[in-house]
């Protein structure tokens, strides 16, 4: 009896443990600019917005750009188990509501265990498209609509049906550890924007609603590197990679509406399971301890 009373205080201790959040949401940052400003983007830039009075308002500076490289690991260290990024997923002014993308880079330490995916509290599929990319570019897999959850604010984004099949799961993907690349866009079906293309044109997958979809069988299914072409959004291209001015309109780059005029809001937010919670693995050890030392003094 004495030991099962230990074994209770010990486990709601870890159980306390286990609910403090220290980095568990990543929030991407708002950008560089400020309003009334007229300096045009630096190089590099591949998203940017106008203010009312026509002045470059807002530009990503990549730190969160639709091609792969320059955006920062994020740092998930603290507890394990559940975490959540949150996108500003904005309006594009020439291609409708669905013209921004953002990627973002995580480190898979337990690839057997890594889930990923978008909440909706609606049964109703809807437009986000969830990508995952290795960090050479690489293609692995997608998810087009979104899972049901009972809400979209963490830490209650757990699936309702905890097999859903619109989850990325690294188990069945075979992923090995490493470095990854989350991708979130707000795919147009009418049109076939905003879904990964290689430096071809060609598109990477064939998204369905509600369930994860591999790349098609394509000689290259690595996202293109011109951050115009890998998700065909953009106002003008003229041909050159990695620089716009939107004050001689030259380079490349994708003019988004306005900076608040659309986001994507908490539907956009990507949840995600890099490792179990810690209580878990730690709870079983000690039961089993504990009944291993009963059955020797017995």
């Amino acid at each position: 009896m004495r030991h099962l009373v230990m074994l209770c205080a010990t486990t709601a201790a870890l159980l306390t443990l286990g609910t403090v959040h220290a980095a568990d949401t990543y929030a991407e940052p708002p950008g560089s600019g400020s309003f009334g400003q007229a300096t045009p983007p630096p190089a590099g830039t591949q998203e940017y917005a106008f203010d009312s009075f026509g002045s470059v308002y807002y530009f990503d500076n990549a730190t969160a750009g639709r091609t792969i490289g320059g955006q920062p690991l994020i740092d998930f260290s603290g507890n394990n188990g559940g975490k959540q990024i949150q996108p500003i997923l904005r309006s594009n002014g020439n291609n409708g509501a669905g013209g921004d993308v953002d990627l973002f880079q995580v480190s898979v330490t337990q690839p057997n265990l890594f889930q990923a995916w978008t909440g909706r509290t609606s049964a109703t599929p809807n437009t986000f498209l969830l990508t995952l990319f290795k960090s050479d570019g690489t293609a692995v897999a997608a998810s087009l609509g979104g899972v049901q959850t009972p809400s979209t604010a963490f830490p209650n984004t757990d699936p309702v049906n905890g097999a859903d099949p619109g989850v990325i799961r690294g188990a069945a993907l075979g992923l090995a550890p490493g470095n990854y690349y989350l991708g979130i866009s707000n795919f147009i079906a009418s049109s076939g924007k905003a879904q990964p293309k290689n430096n071809a044109g060609q598109n990477i997958f064939s998204p369905v609603a509600g369930t994860v979809v591999t790349p098609n069988a394509l000689a290259d299914i690595k996202l293109s590197t011109d951050p115009l072409k890998a998700w065909d959004l953009y106002q003008s291209d003229v041909g050159t990679i990695g620089s716009f001015d939107p004050t001689t309109g030259t380079g490349d780059g994708d003019r988004l509406l306005a900076a608040t005029t659309f986001t994507g809001g908490t539907a956009a937010f990507i949840d995600l399971i890099l490792v179990p919670e810690p209580a878990t693995g730690l709870i079983m050890g000690m039961a089993a301890l504990t009944f291993a030392s009963r059955r020797r003094r017995s």
